[in-house]
């Protein structure tokens, strides 16, 4: 429980002792990042949707490493939490915990392993979810139900997907709040993790106006590409979940959408398209991708999205997600060498394909929302327009270097302790500047599990520098 980590704290406090002056030059770079970071935080808001900026919420207010207490009363936990993964990815099972983080406790939570790469990563640094209402009905941490705890798996900095998510709010895109956990199991400090809000009927609740929170919602696996499929519901049950109104097995919404897109003829689309779906929220998304070369996302892999459908005006809004591999952290089948330069039109797959050495998109990769829409010259024209106010007023390399700079300084001290964890110190030190190739293979002897992670993706500064530069280029500003 609390009052018995001495060791990290021990930990903690030998990292601070330093003389007088560096505390107080600490501080000054401390509120003066802390600045920079808050002046990231004006929206832009270019996508056409109502934009709602939640409440502040206690587990996400600030900059913070909040420490997260979990005890499993199950001699086997964590064979257990393994084999409900393993058997059971489609609906996974959780297992019971108590809970504790501040003056919230709660004595029965439900564990469970989540993610699909990130969970089969070699260590016992698992990426989990805890859902507080699991077992008692409402019990929740003012209005949040569930929560993430990211792993960080291919991501030496650990600040990658925190700062993606606020540069997306800051261009008017709903996206979850994310903090950093100190997670202890059994009284042992387990490892820094990202603690994330999930996209949810709370997610909902929190960033849509009352009329908006009725609505459908689905999320996109590996495949979710918007083709064609007519009426065949399999096809669109194979690669999509629904998150609302689960028991209605009802896909004709996405059908119609995938239908629309590429069935009207290209002189009609923009008209019938703005019809169902908000394009703005997806023009935007997709620029945003491109800007942080988040290739794991609908550029490349067809996933890691959500689409809602408002019940207002019948249209799907674009939602961003798990973008814990932006920055270049996952190649896609594009080179490091190639990322600074990737076409502002890009789609590609893994192995080729996405139009390097032709400008653009290509035939030969089926990604027909982006290409459709970016076929019809007003849309491609309004795509460009977002791609330069984000250029212009939020993609500011000083400024996110410094910003992920500060949050760096805030995990630090708590990177190097962990019983488990996917990247050294001095890996997590080189990650914005000289980058990593890979992550630690772990430590031998940690037992079942034990091991290290993927990539830990290319240098952030020379990444940026070099893609802002390319940007400008391309849309004329320089």
């Amino acid at each position: 429980m609390p009052g018995q980590s001495g060791n990290v704290y021990k930990h903690l406090t030998q990292r601070l002792r330093t003389d007088h002056v560096t505390v107080v030059l600490h501080i000054i770079m401390q509120l003066r990042r802390r600045l920079i970071g808050l002046a990231l935080l004006t929206p832009l808001l270019l996508s056409a949707q109502t934009t709602v900026l939640p409440e502040s919420h206690v587990l996400f207010q600030g900059d913070t490493v909040h420490e997260i207490w979990i005890n499993f009363q199950q001699p086997d936990w964590y064979e257990q939490l393994l084999a409900n993964f393993n058997g059971n990815e489609d609906d996974v099972p959780y297992i019971e915990a108590s809970f504790q983080w501040n003056e919230f406790v709660f004595d029965k939570v439900g564990v469970r392993i989540k993610g699909n790469s990130t969970a089969r990563v070699n260590s016992m640094k698992k990426p989990f979810r805890i859902k507080f209402n699991e077992y008692t009905k409402g019990q929740k941490i003012n209005g949040i139900g569930s929560i993430n705890l990211n792993n960080v798996n291919g991501d030496a900095s650990m600040v990658r997907e925190k700062m993606y998510f606020e540069l997306a709010r800051q261009i008017g895109i709903k996206a979850p709040r994310m903090n950093w956990a100190a997670l202890y199991v059994n009284g042992q400090y387990w490892g820094l993790y990202l603690m994330g809000e999930i996209i949810n009927d709370d997610f909902l609740k929190n960033h849509f106006v009352k009329e908006e929170r009725d609505g459908w919602l689905y999320k996109a696996n590996i495949g979710s590409s918007f083709e064609d499929w007519g009426t065949d519901k399999d096809r669109y049950k194979q690669v999509w979940e629904k998150k609302t109104y689960e028991d209605e097995d009802d896909w004709s919404d996405l059908m119609n959408l995938a239908t629309v897109l590429n069935q009207t003829p290209a002189d009609q689309l923009e008209a019938k398209i703005n019809e169902v779906l908000d394009v703005d929220s997806f023009l935007t998304a997709l620029a945003l991708d491109n800007i942080t070369v988040n290739l794991d996302s609908y550029v490349v892999m067809t996933q890691n999205f959500y689409v809602y459908r408002r019940p207002t005006d019948n249209k799907f809004e674009w939602l961003v997600w798990d973008p814990s591999l932006a920055f270049g952290s996952f190649p896609g089948g594009v080179t490091a060498a190639q990322m600074p330069t990737l076409p502002l039109e890009y789609t590609g797959a893994m192995g080729g394909g996405g139009g390097f050495g032709g400008g653009g998109a290509t035939a030969t990769v089926s990604r027909p929302l982006a290409q459709k829409l970016w076929a019809v010259p007003s849309i491609k024209a309004r795509y460009r327009e977002i791609y330069k106010r984000i250029a212009l007023e939020v993609f500011n390399t000083d400024n996110i270097l410094a910003r992920m700079s500060y949050m760096q300084s805030v995990v630090r001290p708590w990177v190097d302790g962990a019983t488990y964890k996917l990247t050294t110190l001095a890996q997590f030190d080189a990650a914005l500047t000289t980058g990593t190739v890979a992550t630690t293979p772990g430590v031998p002897g940690q037992g079942p599990g034990a091991g290290g992670g993927m990539g830990g993706g290319p240098a952030i500064k020379p990444l940026i520098e070099g893609r802002k530069t390319f940007v400008m280029q391309q849309l004329g500003l320089q």
